[in-house]
């Protein structure tokens, strides 16, 4: 079952599988059963025992850490979240899907965080695309390899800003094949707002080839 492990953990009472409640970090001796709706995807959860001694629920309350990191990762699987995207969306994704309800602070909050990890993942990916280029100048002489950065508030240049790189194997090509080139633009779906620009020929079996990419920003 996706995502499930903050609320539960996966046990078994002699023949029969259900999940055990682990609230606050405390296994507590209420077992549950949990069935998904093929059709709807809806879940079901079935308590098999009363003997709960916490305060284990499927309702999400407000300043709980642990319902919190479980509200993040169910939607990081699957929803769709923007910067344009409402709670709402998020409260009505979450009934839909999980079959459960959380207040309109909780989805903010929540997609909010979805945000805030995606931001940051996407200028990990920007920072490893500037250290390839670099490193296959460094290797590969021939290839044209161009960066510029921004300054930042300490004057010094660590943001990416654009870059174009014609590996050796590429310039090599230019040489052999038709002389027309076309430039194809492609709006990257980040929060960068950049431009991937590709430089394309076609050689003599009228087969495209990449010579040059370069990514600058909007």
């Amino acid at each position: 079952m996706r995502r499930l492990d903050s609320l539960a953990t996966k046990s078994k009472i002699g023949t029969r599988s259900g999940y055990i409640c682990a609230a606050l970090g405390e296994k507590c001796p209420a077992y549950i059963r949990i069935d998904m709706d093929k059709t709807s995807e809806l879940i079901t959860v079935t308590k098999l025992e009363d003997s709960q001694n916490c305060l284990g629920t499927l309702q999400v309350s407000h300043g709980s850490q642990r319902d919190h990191d479980f509200l993040v990762n169910s939607l990081e699987e699957e929803f769709p979240n923007s910067k344009e995207t409402k709670p709402k969306a998020v409260q009505a994704y979450l009934q839909r899907r999980l079959g459960i309800d959380i207040p309109y602070i909780s989805a903010h909050k929540a997609k909010g965080a979805i945000l805030k990890e995606t931001s940051k993942a996407q200028c990990h990916q920007f920072q490893l695309i500037h250290a390839y280029v670099e490193r296959l100048v460094e290797v590969d002489p021939v290839a044209i390899g161009v960066l510029k950065t921004l300054a930042d508030e300490g004057g010094e240049e660590r943001r990416s800003h654009s870059m174009f790189l014609a590996p050796d194997a590429a310039c090599n090509t230019f040489l052999t094949i038709r002389k027309f080139v076309a430039v194809h633009r492609i709006l990257l779906k980040s929060h960068l707002m950049q431009i991937l620009l590709l430089a394309v020929r076609m050689d003599a079996e009228d087969h495209l080839v990449i010579l040059a990419w370069g990514i600058c920003t909007n």
